[in-house]
């Protein structure tokens, strides 16, 4: 249940971050099992704005990419990936790159730009859509944060950051604590940092971030109240440690 509010809300905070995002809306919905085996109950979810119509707010056009059959051969498929390369909307490819890092998110892709999910520049949209405007310009929209440092899990995901299938993290996963160990964080945000393609893009786009992450804290602490006592706490040591590393 709070997992998926905790989702949400990386939603919202891209929103607020991003200014070209999808929209969300947070609802609950009661489950009923008309055979009368499982008891009744009710649950949070939210919907994400279908692609055609974030399109069509933002006055542009959906352009599908269509997934990678590797087990085919396939090297790519949709559109030409180097139609996007370099007539593609800079700022918003900054600030997602950004976004997505330091909300501790690897599992996405930009097609036609480098990705350290791909390993290598992408052929397909990986957790992106993308959208295009009368001047043939793409912008990326993202979903699927469930990588994301910001979910509520009940400990200190932070520990584990981009690099969480790493030999040396995923051994890690069983000593994650309630509260993070602000030098374990800051040992493993060095090495992400350093081998992201677009480590330059999230200094740029730091400060902007923690302003951000600020406004975006008062504006759902209702919200936030749910969760563990520990979730500020570790937001906070991460936000801290992210800060020291950068200005070193």
């Amino acid at each position: 249940e709070l997992s998926v509010k905790s989702n949400y809300l990386n939603y919202k905070l891209m929103e607020m971050f991003g200014n070209y995002a999808f929209k969300t809306r947070m609802l609950k919905i009661t489950y009923v099992d008309t055979s009368g085996e499982i008891d009744s109950f009710t649950s949070h979810c939210f919907l994400l704005e279908p692609n055609k119509l974030v399109a069509k707010r933002f006055n542009m056009k959906y352009v599908p990419f269509k997934p990678i059959d590797y087990d085919a051969g396939e090297t790519g498929s949709g559109p030409d990936v180097n139609q996007v390369t370099g007539n593609i909307h800079d700022i918003l490819v900054e600030k997602m790159t950004a976004f997505q890092f330091l909300i501790g998110n690897f599992d996405y892709a930009i097609p036609g730009y480098e990705s350290n999910f791909f390993k290598g520049v992408a052929f397909s949209e990986k957790n992106i859509k993308m959208i295009k405007d009368d001047d043939d310009q793409f912008y990326p929209l993202a979903y699927d944060f469930d990588f994301s440092g910001f979910i509520e899990r009940g400990g200190c995901w932070w520990e584990l950051g981009n690099g969480a299938f790493n030999p040396n993290r995923s051994q890690h996963f069983s000593k994650i604590g309630a509260k993070c160990d602000k030098e374990v964080v800051k040992e493993h945000f060095r090495v992400d940092l350093e081998e992201y393609y677009y480590k330059d893009q999230v200094k740029a786009q730091f400060e902007y971030f923690v302003v951000t992450v600020e406004r975006w804290k008062e504006k759902y602490q209702e919200d936030i109240k749910e969760f563990t006592p520990n979730y500020i706490h570790n937001l906070d040591i991460w936000i801290s440690a992210v800060a020291e590393v950068v200005s070193e």
